[in-house]
C-alpha cells in the first residue's frame, strides 16, 4: 500500500512545478521557502518571499512544527490559475520532512474554519468564481496512482451504492466513529470522533484502544510475518448506520524503513525493506478517544468529500 500520495502544481511567478500533498486534515497552503532549500543543499523548488512580513505561524503536525510567513503568489490547480493565492513559506522546521519527502508542500482541503492564512482556500475562490459545478472533491487511489477530481463526482462512480456519513464538526472532516467490528462477533465500542486524513500513512487512536485492537488481531510485536494476511479478518468501521470495511491487506502493510527513521532510538534494530515482515495500520497516539483515520481508510476505493453538505461517501473497495 502506498503510504504517500502527491500531485504536481505550478506556483509562483515565474511558475515552478511543486509536487502537492493533497491533505484533508488541514486547510492552508505551504510550501518551502528559499532559506529551507538552501539548507537542504540541493535543488529543491522553493518560494522567494514577494513581500516582507516578521509574522511567523507555527503550524503543528505529528512529524514536528513548522513556521510559516504569509504571502500571496500565482498557482495553477489543474488548469485553472489562481491570482494571489494565500500560502504559508516554510521558515523553519524539521529537515528530514522539509529536505527527504517526496513532496514540496501541502495543500489544504478541511473546512475554512481551521485555515491560518487571511485569503480563500483554493477550492473556495473555485467555487465563489463559478469555475466548479460543485462544491465537493473526490479522490479515487489505487496503487500505485490515484486521482483527485474538484467540482464534481467522475462518472465512473456509482452513485447509487455510496455509503454516506454526515460531518460531526465542520472543521476537520471530523466524522463519528461508533465501533470497529473484529471476526463478525468482537465489536469495541469507542463513541469517538475520528478525522478522515488523507495525509497521515496510517490509521492511529488511543492507546489503550488500538492495544486492544492489535491484541484481538494477535499482533503482539511491532513488525509481524506479513505471512499472516491471509488468516485475517476483514474489519468493519462502524459510523453510526453507515459501514466502511477495511481488508487485511489495507491494515497489514509491508515494512519499509527510510531515511526519517534514523531519529528513533531503536529503529537500528529494524530489518531494512525486509519483504516478508510487515507492520499494524493501527498506530497510538497520545489522545483520549480522538482518531485519525489515514490512508488505509481511503486505498482502493472513491471518497467523496461534500462541503456543502458536510458528509464524505464511500464507494465499495474495488481491490
Amino acid at each position: 500500500m502506498m503510504l504517500q500520495y502527491y500531485g504536481a502544481m505550478m506556483i509562483g511567478n515565474p511558475p515552478q512545478p511543486f509536487d502537492m500533498i493533497f491533505d484533508t486534515g488541514s486547510s492552508d497552503v505551504w510550501v518551502r521557502g528559499y532559506n529551507i532549500s538552501k539548507e537542504c543543499g540541493t535543488s529543491l523548488p522553493y518560494i522567494n518571499m514577494s513581500q516582507d512580513t516578521e509574522t511567523i505561524s507555527r503550524l503543528k503536525y505529528g512529524s514536528g512544527d513548522i513556521g510559516l510567513q504569509w504571502t500571496k503568489e500565482w498557482m495553477v490547480l489543474g488548469t485553472t490559475c489562481i491570482p494571489n493565492q494565500a500560502m504559508g513559506v516554510v521558515a523553519y522546521g524539521p529537515l528530514d520532512l522539509l529536505c527527504l519527502s517526496d513532496y514540496d508542500g501541502l495543500m489544504g482541503l478541511a473546512f475554512p474554519a481551521i485555515k491560518n492564512a487571511n485569503g480563500l482556500m483554493p477550492i473556495t475562490y473555485l467555487q465563489e468564481n463559478g469555475l466548479i459545478g460543485e462544491n465537493k472533491f473526490v479522490f479515487t487511489l489505487s496503487p500505485p496512482k490515484g486521482n483527485l477530481t474538484i467540482g464534481s463526482t467522475p462518472p465512473e462512480i456509482d452513485t447509487t451504492d455510496i455509503s454516506w456519513i454526515p460531518v460531526s464538526k465542520a472543521t476537520h472532516w471530523i466524522l463519528e466513529f461508533s465501533s470497529l467490528s473484529i471476526k463478525g462477533n468482537i465489536t469495541l465500542d469507542f463513541n469517538a470522533d475520528a478525522i478522515l486524513d488523507t495525509g497521515t500513512s496510517l490509521i492511529y487512536g488511543p492507546e489503550k484502544a488500538i492495544a486492544q485492537v492489535n491484541e484481538i488481531l494477535g499482533f503482539e510485536h511491532i513488525l509481524v510475518p506479513c505471512s499472516r494476511l491471509d488468516s485475517l479478518p476483514t474489519l468493519t468501521f462502524n459510523f453510526g448506520n453507515a459501514e466502511v470495511h477495511l481488508t487485511p491487506n489495507k491494515y497489514l502493510i509491508p515494512w519499509i524503513s527510510s531515511s526519517s527513521d534514523s531519529g528513533s532510538s531503536n529503529s537500528k534494530s529494524y530489518p531494512q525493506n525486509n519483504p516478508t515482515l510487515c507492520i499494524s495500520a493501527f498506530q497510538p497516539i497520545k489522545y483520549k478517544s480522538l482518531w485519525l483515520l489515514g490512508l488505509p481508510m481511503l486505498t482502493n476505493r472513491s471518497s467523496i468529500f461534500d462541503i456543502d453538505g458536510q458528509r464524505v461517501g464511500f464507494t465499495k473497495a474495488f481491490g
